[in-house]
C-alpha cells in the first residue's frame, strides 16, 4: 500500500491491516505496540475502541508528507 492509496481510503480511520501493509510490518506486533506501546506511535493517531485498534488517516498522511518533503 502506498501513500496515494492511503489518501484514497473513503473513511478517516485506516484499520491495522491497512496500516501494517502500508508500514510493511507485521500487523500482529502493530497492534500490540498500539495496546502496550502507543506513545511510540502517537503520531500515528492510534485509538482503541474495544479490541479494535484503528490508526487517524490525517495523522498518517500529514506525518508522511512531511517525512517525504525532509
Amino acid at each position: 500500500m502506498t501513500l496515494e492509496e492511503i489518501k484514497a481510503i473513503p473513511d478517516d480511520w485506516i484499520t491495522v491491516e491497512q496500516m501494517a501493509d502500508f508500514l510493511k510490518c507485521d500487523e500482529q506486533a502493530l497492534r500490540m505496540q498500539a495496546k502496550k506501546d502507543r506513545e511510540s506511535i502517537d503520531y500515528l493517531g492510534p485509538v482503541t475502541i474495544g479490541k479494535r485498534t484503528k490508526f487517524w488517516k490525517p495523522a498518517v498522511v500529514t506525518h508522511f508528507e512531511r517525512l517525504k518533503g525532509a
